[in-house]
């Protein structure tokens, strides 16, 4: 294929066909954790709670597709971002008047319990 052109169709169907469905997830894994991180110090919880449930629904699914080794890091992945989630939904950010989060809504609805649910952190999910 000359330089700056199009691949053919052919060509992105092979691509697709070579992919391997645990190295797009352990990547994809990855990129939403590190996300997760940015979100977090730019104080967008909504967004960083989207990609910490993503991050938490998709490890699972690399039991028995990817390294033990691998699956070890993304859990580990999985806990740090959930304990900075909790540090930072809990924290009065900087000029923030007390009671309300950076949003202007009530910190207590923050901090409830549909929190954890929704993070997957309930006695059923086993870790």
């Amino acid at each position: 294929m000359a330089e700056g052109a199009s691949p053919t169709p052919e060509q992105l169907a092979e691509q697709i066909r070579a992919l391997k469905v645990p190295e797009l997830l352990i990547s994809t894994v990855a990129t939403l954790g590190q996300l997760a991180f940015v979100k977090l110090e730019a104080r967008e919880l909504d967004e960083a709670r989207l990609a910490i449930d993503a991050v938490g629904a998709l490890t699972p699914l690399l039991e028995g597709h990817a390294d033990p080794d691998m699956l070890r890091q993304l859990n580990q992945l999985l806990a740090d971002v959930r304990i900075s989630f909790a540090s930072a939904a809990t924290a009065k950010p900087q000029g923030q008047s007390q009671g309300h989060d950076a949003n202007g809504q009530d910190a207590e609805a923050e901090t409830g319990t549909s929190e954890g649910q929704s993070l997957g952190q309930d006695e059923n999910a086993g870790g």
